[in-house]
């Protein structure tokens, strides 16, 4: 990218790109600044879908947890009421159901860490400040960080219903409003 400097040929209020007076067609340095930020927000568009495009490319490889260099991440389970966490809070709560113990459905039964579970439905897969830190923050649940959850911690990731996983911890969040969000750290399990 060139540098701009001020030249001999510009008076002091007009930058000089590589040696030339830069006016742009009405003279004006706003126009030289939308030309900068329309540039600014190409190669943001551009290096987004190559980002994506690479995700959807490596998912169709394999399980998404696959693509990540410690396979591991976390999932919403679903929620349960803050009155009374023996209970799940919506209709869509549980997302998972468990392989090898049987559990009346009705109740509120927490996995437990070596537990394998199968998802019933497709779920997100999170992890704390990925968009900045990648993997750094992979330990810690993303409703445990005082920020709540945000934008940033979206992997890109999308765990299929039917994918089977093993439980390696479980988090349930301070309450929001009236339910808990249960978590779960889960990786890829043997069918």
């Amino acid at each position: 990218m060139p540098s701009i400097t001020w030249s001999s040929a510009s008076t002091a209020s007009e930058p000089a790109v590589a040696g030339y007076p830069f006016r742009g067609n009405y003279g004006d340095r706003m126009y030289t600044r939308s030309i900068v930020a329309g540039l600014a927000v190409l190669t943001l568009v551009v290096t987004s879908a190559v980002c994506v495009t690479n995700i959807y490319a490596t998912q169709e490889a394999g399980s998404p947890l696959e693509t990540l260099a410690y396979k591991t991440g976390w999932i919403d389970l679903g929620e349960v009421l803050t009155s009374d966490v023996t209970r799940w809070g919506t209709t869509n709560s549980p997302r998972f159901e468990f392989l090898d113990r049987a559990v009346n459905p009705a109740t509120v039964v927490l996995p437990k860490v070596s537990d394998r579970i199968r998802l019933v439905e497709r779920v997100p897969l999170y992890i704390v400040d990925f968009a900045t830190l990648g993997e750094a923050k992979r330990l810690t649940a993303p409703m445990t960080t005082r920020r709540g959850l945000e934008p940033g911690d979206r992997t890109g990731l999308w765990l299929d219903a039917g994918s089977v996983l093993a439980v390696r911890s479980v988090s349930v969040s301070r309450p929001s409003g009236e339910l808990r969000f249960v978590w779960a750290r889960v990786v890829p399990a043997a069918q």
